[in-house]
Order: structure tokens, then C-alpha cells, then sequence
């Protein structure tokens, strides 16, 4: 739970990070942009490792998934994204594969000029729907939050260091919260 609440404190901040605008008319995170109908895809592959999680050791599972998300700008250098998972599988070391999908959301801040490329950082929180349940977590619905720091380049490919978590945030009998630290490949267009 704590987790998750650090996380949505991080994408606040994501998308409240002071950056240096390009006048001085631009107010502290850059000038508003269009919005929605400026946006673009992205397509992206997540492989991720467990880690220790609480109570419940996670060291040989195994995260495999992918996401496509419509990102668009919010400000010059910040933009929100609709996520949508479409398959994603956690192999468990002790138990069974777990196989769902889910619907989320994203918040990016660019660190360079009014372009979306170069260094990034991200924030994200969505909710999975899977066929089993993971070890020591009561329930087939969980929360998905994450963090990651990336580049972007300007060919559109991108990689981000990653790291997820996944709970039921106590909704369920038992919340064994499961942690993963990945990378992330994708392409935007």
C-alpha cells in the first residue's frame, strides 16, 4: 500500500516537475500544448525480474509483458498517456503462471527542450485482471503501479528502466504486494 501511495505522489510530481522553459512567458513547466489530438502511440515490451517482496520471496519470478499507450501532451515537456495491456504473464518460482491484462495510465516528463526526446521519467497506475492469483495475494484483481527512467531517441525507439508493482491494496483476504525491476523496449508512432 505504501508503495502505491508513492507512487501516485510521483506522478504528481512528474507532471508538476519545474522545468526550465524556453521564455519566460512559459510559466514553470512550459507553455500548455494541444492536448489530446497532438498525441502519438507507443508500443512497448516489458521483461522484468522479481525482487523480495515483504513476506513472500519473489527472486525467481518472471514478468513478461507489453503495453500500448496513446500519449499526449499535457505541457512542452509533460504528457499523459491512456495505456491499454493487452496480454502480460508472471511466471512464479513457487506456483503458477499467472496470465491477465489491463487498462491504465501514464505521466512522462521529457528533460530536454519542447521535443519529446532524450532523457524521461515516468509514472504509472493501472488496473489487472489475471487467471490465477499471485503467491500470498487473495485476489484475481490487482493494482499495477510503476516507475521508470528512459531515453527516448530520436529515431522513435525508446528503452526505460523500470520497476512494478502489483497489489490488491487490501481489498483481498491477503496482499502479498509483488515487486519486479525490468526494461522496457518500444517505438513510437
Amino acid at each position: 500500500m505504501r508503495i502505491g501511495v508513492i507512487a501516485a505522489l510521483t506522478i504528481v510530481a512528474t507532471v508538476m516537475t519545474v522545468a526550465l522553459p524556453g521564455d519566460a512567458n512559459a510559466g514553470i513547466i512550459g507553455e500548455a500544448k494541444e492536448g489530446f489530438s497532438e498525441g502519438s502511440w507507443r508500443a512497448e515490451i516489458n521483461l522484468g525480474t522479481g525482487i523480495h517482496s515483504g513476506r513472500q520471496s519473489r527472486t525467481g519470478d518472471m514478468l513478461i509483458g507489453g503495453n500500448i499507450e496513446y500519449e499526449f501532451p499535457i505541457y512542452a515537456r509533460t504528457t499523459l498517456g491512456l495505456k491499454a495491456y493487452p496480454l502480460f504473464t508472471y511466471n512464479q518460482d513457487e506456483g503458477g503462471t499467472v496470465v491477465g491484462a489491463g487498462i491504465g495510465l501514464g505521466a512522462r516528463h521529457y528533460f530536454a527542450g519542447d521535443e519529446r526526446s532524450g532523457w524521461f521519467g515516468e509514472g504509472t497506475a493501472g488496473i489487472m485482471g489475471h487467471s490465477d492469483e499471485f503467491n500470498g495475494n487473495s485476489s484475481n484483481f490487482n493494482f499495477m503501479t510503476g516507475l521508470g527512467l528512459g531515453y527516448q531517441f530520436k529515431n522513435d525507439w525508446h528503452v526505460t528502466a523500470q520497476f512494478h508493482h502489483f497489489s490488491n491494496a487490501g481489498f483481498g483476504d491477503t496482499n502479498s504486494g509483488t515487486n519486479t525491476l525490468g526494461l522496457g523496449i518500444g517505438y513510437s508512432f
